[in-house]
């Protein structure tokens, strides 16, 4: 299982790029969690703390979208400097807001500002394997190594987030947060040999450019489903657990929860899978659908951290499978802004599930909120169903010229014909 790993990060510049984007997207799995601490212990009120993370993440989707088309049309470096410096000072100024007792409306515009300067890092890596991969495996080892890394950040950044929070300072989470995204950023920025080219000849200035790209929209939507069972499962772990006397541990059950999608996403990223990408989709989401079935009926913290991890060991799985069909559907010049759309879907999800999850525990308890997180596995499940035939097709079928024949990030789903890859155009 490692030698793949391995071998991808000795390649020239991987490891380097890798590690200051892991710098860089440890702050992703803190705002969230640290605004919702934040706000709910000072107001008592899950219901703000999600309207301003919701806020956040709208914004950062559409944000998301319109960063990765410009690094895509005028380089990464361009982009990453002057968006962390202004992230990074709106994050520190929800901390002064939320102090000083200001409207919420207030609040809510400058998490707006924080979400939409936020870098776009996980595009932002994963076009540089696209940028360095020397062939097929190296991108399927690649992007599994990116969703591990986002495991390992989503383990770690709740449980850093929860001591930091309770142990010191309610905004100290906050604070380290905009610290880490300018210094990853910053690493990330000075490193131009692993950034892809630009090819302006190749952008279509239009709103929704890649999102035209047929199958698309199936792939963006079903992310929405999978960014509101993180949101609500955030929001209502925070409050089960506080409820349940124990608040320390929401950051435990949500290091579990992302530790079993590392576990989860290293065996499914270290093997090739013959089965056709959408195929793969579905199924892994009726196991998804499975294993959350069972959380809103717990009533322990115990059986919560046990059915959480259950649960997690799907979730890299399912994201390798998403990113590994959005890399398989849009030209290699808009692969940045392709990555983003479905990152955007995330967000948004992410951003409904915060808001959604909130008013649900405030008005109808954990049992509700969790109940929406299921619902959620349900809803991508629902577009992926829609999407197989559209989808089947567009991972069978080469794209020409503009779009060579896959470098399939996580699978070895065979495409019919020989054809020339991204890698042999870039030699």
């Amino acid at each position: 299982m490692a030698t793949a790993y391995v071998r991808v990060l000795r390649l020239p510049g991987a490891w380097q790029f890798t590690s200051a984007a892991l710098i860089a997207r440890l702050p992703l799995a803190m705002d969230a969690l640290a605004t919702v601490i934040l706000i709910s212990t000072l107001t008592g009120s899950y219901a703000q703390a999600g309207a301003v993370v919701a806020t956040f993440g709208i914004t950062g989707a559409i944000g998301s979208i319109l960063l990765a088309r410009a690094a895509d049309r005028f380089g990464q470096a361009r982009v990453l400097v002057p968006s962390c410096l202004v992230h990074a000072a709106a994050l520190v100024s929800i901390v002064a807001l939320v102090e000083w007792r200001t409207p919420l409306v207030a609040q809510m515009l400058v998490a707006a500002v924080a979400g939409l300067t936020g870098p776009p890092i996980g595009s932002i890596a994963r076009a540089r394997w696209v940028r360095v991969a020397p062939d097929d495996a190296a991108v399927r080892s690649g992007f599994a190594i990116e969703s591990i890394l986002d495991e390992v950040v989503f383990t770690l950044g709740p449980l850093l987030t929860a001591w930091l929070a309770f142990t010191f300072a309610l905004p100290l989470p906050l604070f380290i947060a905009a610290s880490l995204v300018v210094i990853g950023s910053m690493l990330l920025a000075i490193q131009r040999r692993t950034q892809p080219h630009v090819d302006r000849s190749l952008l279509r200035p239009t709103l929704l450019s890649a999102l035209r790209v047929p199958a698309m929209p199936f792939v963006v939507l079903a992310a929405l489903g999978l960014g509101c069972l993180f949101g609500c499962f955030e929001v209502t772990t925070v409050a089960f657990t506080r409820i349940a006397d124990n608040s320390g541990a929401a950051g435990v059950v949500l290091g579990l929860f992302a530790l079993g999608s590392m576990i989860g996403g290293l065996a499914y990223g270290s093997r090739h899978w013959h089965q056709r990408l959408p195929l793969q989709a579905v199924v892994l989401a009726c196991l998804l659908c499975l294993a959350s079935a069972v959380i809103p009926w717990v009533n322990t913290v115990g059986a919560l951290a046990i059915t959480t991890v259950l649960a997690g060991l799907l979730v890299a799985p399912v994201l390798i499978t998403t990113f590994a069909l959005t890399e398989r559907l849009v030209p290699p010049a808009q692969l940045t802004e392709g990555l983003s759309w479905t990152l955007s879907g995330l967000a948004l999800g992410f951003a409904m599930g915060s808001w959604l999850g909130g008013l649900a525990v405030d008005n109808a308890g954990t049992t509700s909120g969790y109940l929406l997180a299921w619902g959620a596995t349900l809803w991508f499940l629902l577009w992926m169903l829609l999407g197989m035939r559209p989808l089947l097709r567009a991972v069978a079928a080469p794209r020409g010229a503009e779009r060579a024949a896959v470098a399939n990030p996580a699978v070895a789903d065979h495409v019919p014909g020989p054809a020339p890859t991204p890698f042999d155009e870039a030699t």
